[in-house]
């Protein structure tokens, strides 16, 4: 299924809900993430902001002009490890 967004300008999304001024869109959790956060009870807000950070990180270091290997996913561990260092990081 496509994903859709919002057209702000209307102030409907694409499926006609209507939309607080905000681009609705779906989260796709990769499945490691999505067990170990049932697992730990990662709230939403959480899941977000590791998805967030794993796709900084991955913008920051793909070479310009290539694509990132969707292949090269995170391990239960790894994602761990992310989660761990984001809930001690000032960034929060």
């Amino acid at each position: 299924m496509e994903a859709r967004s919002a057209d702000i300008g209307s102030g409907q999304d694409a499926a006609g809900i209507l939309v607080c001024g905000r681009v609705r869109r779906s989260l796709e959790l990769p499945g490691e993430l999505a067990e170990i956060a049932d697992e730990e009870g990662w709230s939403f807000r959480e899941l977000k902001d590791l998805l967030a950070y794993r796709d900084m990180v991955v913008a920051r270091r793909t070479q310009p002009g290539t694509a990132h290997d969707p292949d090269r996913a995170l391990t239960r561990e790894q994602w761990r490890e992310l989660h761990d260092w984001l809930s001690k990081s000032p960034i929060r």
